[in-house]
């Protein structure tokens, strides 16, 4: 890593994308559960249809993401993903005249085509390349903006949402978010090191060139198939319930105001949460991050099902999503780096993204369906705690089996 006048460049495009994502996830995706109820009480959409749209956005950004792991390797982020927040910004402004489901599809369709570029690969792709050391808190530095802005906007929008209607929330999130996206890109982010050096994922090792596998390699590779399992199932969970909280917590009985102050505070729990995973892989290694954050997710869902006889342990279960929100940024760009190396960072980077993807993807409208079914929640979060420790299983034991073979080399 460079400096310059003691002060690495690094940190002000790590603050940058923490922005970033603050709008990107932490607004366009985290404040989602506000509109469940009010937009299908009003519009008289099932919640299960409603929910498609998070689904078409996060399917249709996941098709896009090995075009945009080409596109990242030749041309700029910065201006990439300016261009990405213009759209992904008009977006919620579009959903608040839209009356019908094929107007939300339609938009959500939109949206995916440009998330990648505000979201996890492009954020993650800009800290690989600044970062060397501290790389796991920088990523963590860096995903944390989404619970800094989200726990802010959460119970703000709900409360605009009660006064003023659905339409007017929308439109809040998407001003705030251009507000937030534009300044941050055009002033903060850089796509590489300024001083003559090459952005890192460019410069060769003496004696050769970037090590690592390439796609196809990394694609023969078990690690690679038992990696995305797991980050597809825990991605599934987490989406899974955070979208239907809200809508959860108050079918129990919580007023909205307090149910959104619970999502708040699950999202100051994930600001600690992504700086403490993301110091503990530096630290300890993958092992114990991913440990933290699949523990996390079930002890979430734990959690869920007992707010229903004991609403108190709904404040337990915001602290331990926040723990299993890690999987949202830190771990695809971390594993990577860890398993495939450098040499085709980008590409095997917006793969593993895919599997995240039609995680999050299925998430939503699998818990909708299953309360449309049974009119309760409950038999979902069953569900996911047994999914978190698939996942918890799925990514140890590929850590596991990597330490095993490094030992083995040695």
């Amino acid at each position: 890593m460079r400096k310059s006048g003691g002060f690495y460049a690094g940190w002000k495009v790590a603050a940058g994308c923490a922005v970033v994502t603050g709008a990107g996830v932490g607004l366009f995706s985290n404040c989602i559960g506000v509109f469940v109820k009010p937009v299908c009480e009003a519009l008289s959409f099932s919640r299960a249809a409603f929910s498609l749209c998070s689904t078409l956005t996060i399917l249709v950004g996941a098709f896009t993401l090995p075009f945009y792991g080409e596109w990242f390797r030749k041309r700029s982020v910065k201006w990439t993903m300016l261009f990405c927040a213009a759209v992904c910004g008009a977006v919620p402004v579009g959903y608040s005249f839209s009356s019908q489901l094929w107007q939300f599809y339609l938009l959500a369709s939109v949206n995916g085509l440009t998330v990648s570029g505000i979201t996890m690969l492009s954020v993650g792709t800009l800290i690989n390349r600044w970062f060397e050391g501290k790389k796991g808190l920088a990523l963590g530095l860096s995903y944390a903006g989404s619970g800094v802005v989200a726990s802010i906007m959460i119970p703000v929008t709900e409360q605009v949402v009660a006064a003023f209607g659905w339409a007017w929330g929308y439109r809040l999130i998407g001003g705030v978010g251009l507000g937030l996206l534009i300044p941050s890109i055009l002033f903060l982010v850089q796509d590489g090191p300024k001083d003559g050096a090459e952005p890192k994922q460019k410069r060769a090792p003496k004696g050769g060139e970037t090590q690592g596998m390439t796609r196809a390699e990394a694609l023969r590779a078990p690690v690679f198939w038992c990696v995305s399992a797991g980050l597809f199932l825990a991605n599934l969970v987490n989406l899974g319930m955070f979208n239907h909280t809200i809508p959860y917590l108050t079918d129990l009985g919580l007023d909205p105001p307090l149910a959104s102050k619970v999502m708040a505070a699950a999202m100051i729990a994930m600001i600690g949460a992504k700086l403490a995973v993301g110091w503990m892989v530096d630290r300890f290694g993958i092992l114990w991050g991913s440990a933290a954050m699949a523990g996390g997710l079930g002890l979430a869902a734990a959690a869920l099902i007992a707010a229903a006889a004991f609403s108190p342990a709904v404040w337990a279960y915001a602290v331990m999503i926040g723990f299993g929100a890690t999987v949202n940024g830190i771990f695809a760009s971390y594993d990577t780096a860890r398993y495939f190396g450098e040499r085709e960072y980008p590409r095997i980077f917006a793969l593993l993204s895919m599997a995240s993807s039609f995680g999050s993807a299925a998430g939503a409208p699998i818990a909708g369906a299953v309360f449309d079914r049974m009119e309760t929640y409950l038999p979902a979060w069953w569900g996911a705690a047994s999914l978190a420790a698939g996942a918890l299983l799925l990514l140890c034991g590929a850590e596991l089996r990597w330490g095993k073979r490094d030992e083995e080399k040695a």
